[in-house]
């Protein structure tokens, strides 16, 4: 998840300063940044243009700011456990590390504000940093994090016999997503707006652990069909549904956590 960053984002007390931040760091960081900026930046006619310019030409990107605080969030979907849910499920709204009220917050706005969707599918992604914060404090996980500095370092003292292509896939080799990945618990939910009230639709569906029971949800076609468009559907086909397909999910799940563990573990090792 991203980093709490109250104390620890930029300063950026011009549009200019902001918007060369934003851009800077924007396709750079695949788990969110941060930056202090004043209300008079952030309510100014030309800043506003450029984050919905910047909205409409990545749609799922998300920001929040809290004029109290002069505190700027921005969650880029990036992240590979984003991206792990946008190559299996449609009409999706994956949350990593999003206080829950202003999850479903956004997905009311989907739903009833100008994006006009019929159902906002939401998979609620939540680590347990407690867990991840232990594991990181052992002897063994220490050991481990020494080993990959020391493949690095040795690259570097060896930098022009060897590609960076081949470092990449041995420290892969050697990486313990469990030193960087705190359990995580996936639940994924159906939320709409009936007779104007926003309401879960069904039971919530759990992802990850992995229940005993095995559960997929389903979507009907006609949540995907807009409204002014389904008078031209038989009324055999609104009766179709889509099955999301959890195992496939998980799948591509795991492969994001594993590339999102290789991300942190760079990262970390780089700063």
């Amino acid at each position: 998840m991203y980093q709490d960053c109250h104390t620890l984002g930029p300063l950026a007390d011009s549009v200019d300063a902001a918007q060369q931040h934003i851009l800077s760091r924007i396709y750079a960081s695949s788990e969110g940044f941060c930056l202090l900026t004043p209300r008079h930046v952030f309510f100014a006619a030309q800043f506003q243009e450029f984050l919905h310019s910047e909205d409409r030409r990545i749609p799922f990107l998300r920001y929040i700011y809290y004029p109290n605080k002069h505190l700027l969030k921005f969650i880029p979907t990036r992240n590979p456990v984003h991206e792990a849910f946008y190559s299996t499920l449609a009409a999706v709204y994956v949350n990593f590390g999003v206080p829950e009220s202003e999850l479903l917050s956004d997905a009311r706005q989907w739903l009833g504000g100008r994006y006009g969707a019929n159902l906002v599918v939401i998979v609620d992604v939540k680590e347990d940093e407690s867990a991840l914060l232990d594991v990181r404090n052992s002897r063994e996980s220490r050991d481990r994090l020494r080993e990959l500095v020391g493949m690095i370092t040795a690259f570097r003292n060896d930098e022009g016999a060897r590609d960076s292509d081949e470092l990449g896939d041995e420290i892969e080799s050697k990486l313990n997503v469990d030193d960087w990945i705190g359990p995580l618990t996936v639940l994924l939910e159906k939320w709409e707006l009936k007779d104007q009230v926003f309401q879960r639709r069904g039971p919530r569906f759990q992802i990850l652990p992995r229940p005993h029971r095995r559960m997929n949800p389903t979507i009907p076609i006609i949540d995907m069909i807009p409204k002014d468009k389904r008078a031209r559907f038989r009324k055999a086909d609104k009766a179709l549904e889509m099955e999301l397909d959890l195992n496939e999910a998980r799948q591509e799940l795991r492969d994001g956590i594993r590339e999102l563990a290789l991300e942190r573990a760079l990262e970390h090792i780089q700063s």
